[in-house]
């Protein structure tokens, strides 16, 4: 059975949150790398550049401009124990989820056979071997 791409969700570095401003940075080959903002850490704290024990070598990266800590509980009818066990990574992907929806055109979707296909970047681990 054909499969229909219809509606689209997206937290990407970069600013982009929907599929005209992931266009637009894609077209104009923009850069979602960052310095660290200080919100996450501070780099000046654990920024090394020879990447000794206990240290960060890098002093930038691709990170998602928004407050990982702002989630509308209500509207997913979760409660205050349940926000606090859920990762932020799971929040904003119900956010998100629930955009592509609103993207796509849906509104009434309790009950229908309606699929969402979804991709997640995680922490990324590069084995650096020395012989």
């Amino acid at each position: 059975m054909p499969i229909a791409i219809v509606g689209m969700g997206m937290r990407l570095p970069g600013g982009c949150h929907d599929a005209e401003t992931f266009w637009d940075f894609l077209m104009n080959k923009k850069e979602g790398m960052i310095p660290v903002p200080g919100t996450r850490w501070d780099l000046h704290g654990f920024q090394d550049d020879s990447g000794r024990a206990g240290t960060i070598k890098a002093g930038e990266g691709n990170f998602l401009d928004i407050d990982v800590g702002a989630f509308d509980a209500d509207f997913f009818s979760m409660t205050q124990s349940a926000i606090e066990q859920a990762d932020p990574q799971q929040r904003i992907f119900l956010e998100t989820v629930y955009e592509s929806l609103e993207n796509a055109g849906e509104r009434n979707i309790r009950g229908r056979d309606i699929g969402v296909y979804v991709g997640v970047f995680a922490e990324v681990r590069r084995h650096e071997w020395m012989f």
